[in-house]
């Protein structure tokens, strides 16, 4: 979490910062940490999607499925760029209690907290249109065609999504066809421009 964050949530909040960490390794190694006295142990973990892990994509969805595992009684919040339907769900999945945009605000991240740590799930009120939309829409691909589309959401080329799935590009074109024909669309910016 940024200093910015930190300082404003401490200021204006009854919560209280227990640490931050710059990437996925240092926040389970600090969560270990943490957790052993209950006077330290977090009750609610803000990561973003992408943390500094260079080598990995969505590091912070490993981070949150690596933390409900290894931690269930902590609250995981996704509080991140991304506003896509796709990425929200990967998050939600992963186990994210709450999904907050960071053009929401600090007070809407604050609520947030409060409900997660409440028991209650919290999606930003802006994003949950888009994400039944996109719910719908979604229903009839299998997980490689979700994986792909998430990468194609996020501007990656056909050349980039092999890469990353190591796959062929004959393979990620095939699939690119059968989703804009379940989907729906004619192009990838259509596609976009749909769940963006």
């Amino acid at each position: 979490m940024s200093h910015g964050i930190t300082s404003w949530l401490t200021n204006n909040s009854h919560w209280t910062c227990a640490g931050s960490a710059s990437n996925s390794i240092e926040a389970m190694e600090k969560l270990r940490i943490l957790n052993q006295e209950d006077e330290t142990r977090p009750s609610v973990v803000i990561t973003d999607i992408n943390l500094g892990d260079t080598s990995e994509d969505y590091s912070g969805i490993r981070l949150i499925k690596n933390i409900c595992s290894e931690f269930p009684g902590i609250n995981c919040i996704c509080y991140s760029m991304y506003r896509s339907p796709g990425i929200i769900k990967m998050g939600i999945e992963a186990g994210a209690k709450g999904y907050i945009s960071k053009s929401a605000g600090e007070k809407e991240l604050i609520e947030c907290m409060n409900q997660v740590q409440n028991g209650e799930k919290c999606i930003e009120r802006n994003l949950v249109q888009s994400i039944r939309t996109y719910g719908e829409a979604v229903s009839s691909l299998t997980h490689k065609e979700l994986e792909i589309m998430n990468l194609m959401m996020r501007h990656k080329t056909n050349d980039e999504i092999s890469d990353i799935l190591n796959i062929k590009k004959r393979t990620v074109e095939t699939y690119t066809s059968r989703i804009y024909d379940k989907i729906g669309c004619k192009s990838r910016s259509e596609l976009i421009e749909m769940f963006s």
